[in-house]
């Protein structure tokens, strides 16, 4: 519905980790190796914030969805809803 399911190769569910939740380290790092993306050349779009200062912390490209960062400038972008996320992620496609 989003019309990005090309952008994806796969989706991991917390299954990958044998269920040890984000934001510990080591469900980033499973999906990482599952899929051999580095985490320069990966996005996590998420709506929580502990998460993606994980995600931020490993290097990956970083989208706060659908709430107010507090100014927190560690993430690479902050919109308002998933259709936003999708846009963002097509301008940074077409700027790569």
């Amino acid at each position: 519905c989003l019309g990005i399911a090309r952008c994806f190769e796969a989706i991991y569910d917390i299954r990958i980790s044998n269920y040890i939740p984000k934001p510990q380290e080591s469900p980033y790092q499973a999906v990482l190796k599952a899929s051999g993306a580095s985490p320069q050349c990966s996005i996590m779009v998420e709506d929580s914030q502990p998460n993606l200062h994980t995600a931020a912390r490993l290097g990956m490209k970083t989208i706060l969805v659908g709430a107010d960062s507090d100014g927190d400038c560690r993430f690479d972008a902050v919109t308002a809803t998933a259709r936003e996320a999708a846009r963002v992620v097509q301008q940074w496609q077409e700027e790569a």
